[in-house]
């Protein structure tokens, strides 16, 4: 009888390895049933998740000899608000219990099973459910060497054969040249200050700007992240404040409509934003400025009247392109797409529009 009715693995699998096969492996020794959830479900490609969820689902998937009493889920990030995440790993467990067992989830003994490091604090975050280490792993790999050896034109041998079959087709799309590339000017980038004493930390500023259901986005012109969605934004200069640097590149990237001394009087909130995998091309901090213009559709209204307009219809702020934005846009928060977006940006804007 098996001790476990379910064990939990949480993982990003960028890509699939033995490690990871291995871990499934002893989970499935303990219990019934294992749940692994996919994490980063909902990113953007980047050389840190250059699969997507579906990508890395038929992965697992495709791997031989685990299958068996094995359920797969996506999970979806929420960098900024870690009940929020939280929670999402409890509904997929009680979702597996209301469909695939005949168990009742307030009766089963349940685990999460992983490899406790400095960056899975999240794994003992489940006090209702047991911890279980993956104690003496068998196969000493990690997912970032995986993908800088793939990167680099080569392959590890550590790699269930369906995995190595999918990562060399993927080297012959688009998708991936595009990866090459961000890997190439990163990898550029950080060697500027690679004989540094310590990691340089960077500091930006971006822009939240609202209006009447509406959030301002540029769309990247230049990588990393070319043709993702953004936030107007930044680094700062030397002696610049966030707010004159966070202002300045707003004018700087969307020409924005708006009088700056009425702009800097739209600020409703600010906040420092710095999960340590934010951007790949090194710490970097942000501080964030949302800038509420619903008294811009206001002003406009204001204007009609005193014009004696009976009827008239209102517009939003204009906006144009410049400087390394390929377009600037408004774009109804309904439409919002986690996977469109650079690095953080997404999650940037569900947390400041709470300030609403």
């Amino acid at each position: 009888m098996s001790h476990y009715d379910l064990i939990v693995v949480i993982g990003r699998f960028q890509p699939v390895h033995a490690g990871h096969v291995e871990l499934i492996q002893k989970a499935k020794a303990k219990a019934d049933n294992v749940l692994v959830l996919v994490g980063s479900a909902n990113r953007s490609r980047s050389q840190r998740n250059p699969f997507s969820v579906e990508e890395r689902l038929e992965m697992l998937r495709g791997v031989a000899g685990i299958q068996h009493g094995v359920y797969y889920m996506p999970l979806d990030d929420e960098t900024y608000a870690l009940p929020r995440w939280i929670s999402n790993v409890q509904k997929c467990v009680s979702y597996h219990f209301d469909h695939h067992s005949s168990r009742r989830e307030r009766d089963a003994k349940i685990a999460v099973m992983g490899h406790q490091k400095d960056d899975t604090f999240y794994l003992k975050l489940f006090p209702q459910w047991d911890y279980l280490d993956f104690e003496n792993p068998r196969y000493i790999i990690s997912s970032t060497q995986v993908r800088e050896t793939w990167f680099e034109g080569s392959m590890v041998s550590l790699l269930p054969d369906n995995v190595s079959d999918a990562l060399v087709k993927f080297r012959e799309t688009d998708t991936f040249e595009e990866l090459k590339w961000d890997y190439e000017y990163i990898k550029k980038y950080k060697s500027a200050w690679k004989d540094a004493p310590y990691a340089p930390t960077f500091l930006t500023a971006d822009s939240v700007v609202y209006q009447a259901g509406h959030v301002l986005l540029v769309r990247r012109k230049d990588g990393p992240g070319r043709g993702l969605l953004a936030l107007p934004g930044g680094f700062i200069h030397e002696y610049e404040t966030f707010k004159n640097a966070a202002i300045r590149e707003l004018y700087e990237e969307t020409t924005i409509d708006v009088p700056p001394g009425a702009m800097r009087g739209y600020i409703k909130h600010d906040q420092l934003f710095a999960d340590p995998y934010r951007s790949e091309r090194g710490r970097t901090v942000t501080k964030a400025y949302l800038f509420d213009l619903t008294n811009e559709i206001e002003r406009q209204v204001q204007q009609a009247r005193r014009e004696g307009k009976k009827t008239f219809q209102t517009s939003m702020t204009k906006v144009k392109a410049a400087d390394d934005a390929k377009e600037a846009m408004w774009v109804d928060l309904d439409d919002l797409d986690p996977r469109e977006f650079f690095e953080d940006h997404y999650f940037i804007i569900r947390e400041m529009l709470e300030h609403m």
